[in-house]
């Protein structure tokens, strides 16, 4: 059987507030910029930070234009400027991400499905314990009925 891994983007809580992406956000079609590095992230998800289109063919500019559905002469301007800011790197034509192994998070389906089943099971035994704790509530109240009731008893 195959094994499926999935995989997620860590971005830092103050992503937007580092310097790069600050620099990025006020260039005019900054923001468009930023869409196509996450979008790059996404497309180098499962080959360790570098663009490949497929089986060792590197992505240009021309094919991830087509890909993310942006204008070519963008697209190479942000590849520009992810390069001057330390962003990628291009090494014999393969764009790779820099710093891609602190943004991306992996597990394996086997991982996926314990998580799960932990979740499930955290989510079981809470909600045994609440209703736990509603028993002893309820039962406490009886006993103070009970109290309650021996007392009218005794005075009458």
């Amino acid at each position: 059987m195959a094994t499926k891994r999935y995989y997620w983007l860590k971005l830092e809580e103050h992503f937007f507030k580092s310097n790069s992406i600050k620099i990025i956000k006020r260039m005019e079609g900054g923001y468009k910029f930023i869409v196509l590095y996450l979008q790059m992230m996404l497309l180098a998800i499962n080959d360790n930070g570098k663009l490949f289109v497929g089986e060792g063919v590197p992505f240009d500019a021309q094919m991830l234009s087509l890909v993310v559905d942006m204008e070519e002469e963008d697209v190479i301007s942000a590849l520009r400027l992810f390069e001057k800011l330390k962003m990628t790197e291009t090494k014999d034509k393969v764009i790779k991400i820099l710093n891609f192994e602190d943004m991306v998070g992996s597990e394996c389906n086997s991982a996926h499905r314990v998580r799960k089943y932990r979740e499930k099971d955290k989510a079981l035994h809470c909600n045994t314990q609440a209703l736990h704790c509603n028993i002893e509530k309820d039962i406490d109240k009886e006993k103070d009925i009970d109290i309650d009731i021996d007392i009218d008893i005794e005075i009458e």
